[in-house]
């Protein structure tokens, strides 16, 4: 296989940072993710600033500061445990009959030791089934970046003064104060809103170099508890997919591509692709066995649908992850990329099929338009 290099497989990938990085480098180093988000700190007049408005607040002149409330209103137990979860409109799920839609819930319970660096982190999306992941050492790529900011150095930044109070704010009606951290060195810039009252927080984004933002998190319960060995073992479960790698892209013929499909694809109804591609993949599962396949790409001009039948080629399409479930038949699942524009998945005709387009409403029109090869 050959480093990936061309913009149409990176577009390709952009959904999947965990195997745009494998394929790059043609080795598998982590397991899988996501997903898949650092402006300067602020300057030295407005940090000045905020802390004279500290120091005149009347209710904490001789007192502990709000960050030393918010600090305390965690604990100091060994672990944090808590639960978050978040929605929004960038990641939906569509009835294509209908056109009725809803914003996915993705809920992540966590448990965290600073002290031995062990990070686990259970995944529930819309209810479903979890998915857990246990991590040593480090922290996973699947982890959403804003959550791994918010669950692993939210009590730190408290502790050792690399956060500040930039104002006020409303969370649901309830008045809050407004926490800033020190960005990271991406760049990033995460804030946590507190509740004014009780000075436990209540949601948390962060800001990205660019401008671009993630979801507004929900925390529905932070705490710090003494550690427990069984909240950092894994349930047993049979093996399941845990990386993966894909190859570069090759031009292929349509008669090509349907022989590696092993059937005749779905296609846009009255068009012909402009160009057929062909990756191959892999993909291991936590027993260490190793499983191949391929997916192949359509391109019709901006519209690029991807299709894929085999296991290994499904999960470098997005399908195949717990924290990622395919939508209900007759549905697609839809997200919004900010670069590439629109993506959505679904299963069709015995194919996990990924659908890019610069607009939401064409990965709509391009999903029903999808039919079997006559």
């Amino acid at each position: 296989m050959s480093a990936i290099v061309d913009r149409e497989v990176l577009e390709l990938l952009q959904e999947r940072p965990d195997l745009l990085a494998v394929a790059d480098a043609i080795t598998v180093t982590q397991p899988l993710r996501r997903r898949a988000p650092r402006i300067a700190v602020a300057p030295v007049v407005v940090a000045a600033a905020a802390a004279v408005l500290l120091l005149l607040a009347p209710w904490q002149s001789h007192g502990p500061t709000i960050v030393d409330r918010a600090l305390a209103a965690v604990g100091d137990g060994p672990v944090i445990h808590a639960v978050v979860e978040y929605s929004w409109p960038q990641d939906v799920v569509v009835n294509l009959a209908t056109g009725a839609e809803y914003e996915r819930v993705h809920r992540n319970e966590y448990w965290y030791d600073q002290g031995r660096r062990e990070l686990r982190d259970r995944t529930v999306v819309d209810g479903g089934a979890a998915t857990d992941y246990l991590v040593r050492g480090g922290l996973p790529e699947r982890l959403d970046p804003a959550l791994a900011g918010f669950g692993t150095e939210y009590r730190d930044a408290l502790d050792t003064g690399r956060a500040q109070v930039i104002g006020g704010t409303d969370v649901n009606g309830r008045p809050a104060k407004l926490i800033e951290f020190e960005a990271r060195d991406s760049g990033a810039v995460e804030q946590v809103a507190v509740d004014a009252t009780t000075f436990v927080p209540l949601t948390f984004h962060t800001t990205y170099a660019g401008g671009r933002r993630s979801p507004e998190w929900r925390v529905v319960t932070i705490e710090s508890v003494s550690r427990d060995p069984a909240d950092f073992t894994l349930p047993k479960s049979s093996p399941r997919l845990d990386a993966g790698q894909v190859s570069a892209e090759r031009v292929v013929s349509a008669e090509a591509g349907e022989r590696a499909l092993g059937q005749p694809p779905l296609r846009l109804e009255g068009r012909t692709a402009d160009s057929v591609l062909l990756s191959r993949t892999k993909a291991w599962l936590t027993d260490g066995t190793t499983i191949s396949g391929v997916l192949v790409r359509f391109v019709y001009g901006k519209v690029r649908v991807s299709l894929a039948r085999d296991t290994a080629g499904s999960y470098a399409l997005g399908f195949g992850e717990g924290e990622f479930p395919t939508p209900p038949a007759g549905s697609i699942a839809i997200t919004d990329n900010d670069t590439d524009g629109w993506g959505g998945e679904l299963r069709r005709g015995g194919f996990a099929v990924r659908i890019f387009a610069p607009t939401k409403a064409e990965v709509l029109a391009t999903a029903r338009a999808l039919t079997p090869e006559r």
